[in-house]
């Protein structure tokens, strides 16, 4: 995990778009810090370039390991956009 911490910001300086796996059993408790703090900046910097693109897409799996309650919680976030393979 270390080596990775270490190649983040360099990985993200190349690339666009970001898409990230969280676990739907855990989805807030997945998070890793690091990683966010190195999104934040990621974002922030691309802002200031001109044409700078910086997307970022949750994917949410393991889903038929999750309670339907859990999966009502999920669809009433802000962010949620339903698909045609959505829960």
């Amino acid at each position: 995990m270390a080596a990775f911490n270490k190649q983040l910001p360099v990985l993200l300086a190349k690339t666009d778009i970001v898409v990230e796996l969280r676990d739907s059993r855990l989805p807030l408790t997945s998070v890793n810090a690091h990683f966010e703090a190195n999104i934040h900046r990621w974002r922030a910097d691309r802002k200031q370039k001109p044409g700078g693109i910086s997307e970022r897409i949750l994917v949410y799996g393991k889903r038929d390991l999750v309670a339907p309650w859990g999966i009502e919680v999920l669809q009433h976030h802000p962010n949620w956009v339903p698909t045609a393979k959505s829960f």
